[in-house]
Order: structure tokens, then C-alpha cells, then sequence
């Protein structure tokens, strides 16, 4: 499992847990309990702090609204299948995720525009798992 943090807010990932801690006062601001069916890989905080994003070994990727402390979307899709070497990124204003994934594949999410996600993903175009992306 990754971690994600900045200097305001830490967010975990464990199990099926999604975990948000105040850094500062260093205390449990919220959790997500069953946040994913399987073990969650990757939990991150976008850099505005209004969203996180998951991955999981369930072959989904799940939106969460910080504020109002529950999931916004949920992108499902075989292709999705992620490990412990796959990784996600978000892009500096907080727009964008890019997850690379077991069978090779780079899923891309506008976290502005809630289509499928069946249209942005470029699959095929590595012949093994993608250990990291960078924005």
C-alpha cells in the first residue's frame, strides 16, 4: 500500500480501509470503512485536498468527496487489475489521475468529467506491468 500525504493531511490506505488523518493535530479526521472489496494498493489525496482517489486488487478505482465524506464515483473494469507494483498519480491541479496497471494498461481520469472510463483507457502499449507514472 502506498501513502499519500501533505503538510495538512495523510491518507492511508489498509485492507479495505481508506484512512485521513489530521497532520497537524496528528488524530483520525475520518474514515472509509469497506471502501473496496479486496486490498486496497493505492490511496492518494489530490493536491487541492477536495478528493481521494483508490486502487484496488477489486479491478476498480474509487472517487471520495473530502468534504462531504463519501464516494463519488467508483470506475470499474477488468483492466483495471492492480497490485502492489501498480501505481496512480494525480496531476498538479487536481483535474486529472493517470493509473498504470498489472496487465500493462494506462487508465486516464477527468475527475471533471464523469464518462466511462472505458474511453480513456490506452491498453496493449506495454507487454508488462507498469511500475510508476509521473505528471
Amino acid at each position: 500500500m502506498q501513502l499519500a500525504a501533505n503538510e495538512n493531511c495523510i491518507v492511508t490506505g489498509l485492507e479495505d480501509q481508506v484512512k485521513v488523518f489530521d497532520a497537524r493535530m496528528r488524530v483520525l479526521s475520518f474514515a472509509y470503512a469497506d471502501a473496496h472489496s479486496s486490498p486496497i494498493i493505492c490511496a492518494r489525496a489530490t493536491p487541492d485536498l477536495q478528493s481521494i482517489v483508490t486502487t484496488s486488487e477489486d479491478s476498480t478505482v474509487k472517487v471520495w468527496d473530502v468534504r462531504q465524506q463519501r464516494l463519488l464515483k467508483t470506475y470499474s473494469d477488468d483492466c483495471l487489475q492492480c497490485d502492489s507494483d501498480s501505481k496512480l498519480c494525480i496531476s498538479p491541479n487536481s483535474q486529472f489521475v493517470v493509473v498504470g496497471t498489472k496487465q500493462g494498461h494506462i487508465a486516464y481520469i477527468n475527475l471533471q468529467d464523469p464518462r466511462d472510463l472505458l474511453d480513456s483507457i490506452v491498453r496493449g502499449e506495454h507487454s508488462a506491468p507498469v511500475i510508476d507514472v509521473l505528471w
